[in-house]
């Protein structure tokens, strides 16, 4: 168990990191903000999810998954802010109708649980769904708005596309050489055998890169045809 000294210590690296990227004219307010958020979304989430698991009921489940995807629509298009409330209903059913479905796909036929709402099962891999479409979403928004304005729509959705997945793709080339993901690592330190902790990680990054792929199509095209 890691104890509040250990998590402090864990800071020290961090505060030289904010540091050096304040030095170099990173927003250092917009980065403080985020810790700030980052820690107590945190803690906030540990309670939250102690309750969940608690009542184990499937519409406590399906407002958290609600309230998930709400914000992962609008965290993705803050890269876009001039075009951001106009496209916040694409990101929404672009994460509603491309992640979900992989997320209910791989907790009720791939590593099923005792119910296809069993939220211990269900949260988890819906933060790895929702929070790797919407940095898929972000970058092929973001890519997309700015080649629209120098060609036309084949050729900047291609391009949007092919940039948005460059991360996935890096990911998928190095993972075992160089990486060793996080539920893997996760996993290995808490004892469970390497071999078994494979499997999931393969499992969990089909996961994430079809969840990926349906929402980032589903979005380019939802905009397509309301640009027609």
């Amino acid at each position: 168990m890691i104890s509040v000294e250990q998590i402090l210590l864990s800071f020290i690296p961090f505060v030289i990191g904010i540091s050096l990227l304040a030095y170099y004219s990173i927003n250092l307010k917009e980065l403080l903000y985020a810790s700030v958020r980052m820690v107590l979304q945190l803690v906030g989430i540990g309670y939250v999810l102690t309750y969940l698991f608690a009542k184990d009921h499937f519409l406590w489940t399906s407002l958290l998954l609600t309230i998930m995807i709400v914000v992962s629509s609008w965290v993705s298009l803050r890269v876009v802010k001039k075009e951001r409330l106009k496209l916040l209903k694409y990101s929404f059913l672009a994460l509603l109708f491309g992640s979900t479905p992989v997320l209910f796909w791989t907790t009720g036929l791939v590593i099923p649980g005792e119910s296809i709402w069993d939220p211990r099962f269900v949260i988890p891999l819906a933060g790895m769904v929702y929070a790797n479409s919407m940095n898929t979403l972000s970058l092929a928004a973001e890519r997309l708005l700015n080649e629209l304005k120098i060609h036309p729509w084949p050729m900047a959705q291609s391009l949007a596309l092919k940039a948005a997945f460059i991360p996935h793709i890096n990911t998928f080339l190095v993972v075992g050489l160089v990486s060793l993901p996080g539920m893997m690592t996760g996993q290995i330190l808490s004892g469970v055998d390497p071999l078994i902790a494979v499997r999931y990680q393969i499992v969990i990054m089909t996961m994430i890169f079809s969840s990926s792929a349906l929402s980032s199509l589903l979005f380019v095209k939802l905009l397509g045809s309301n640009l027609d």
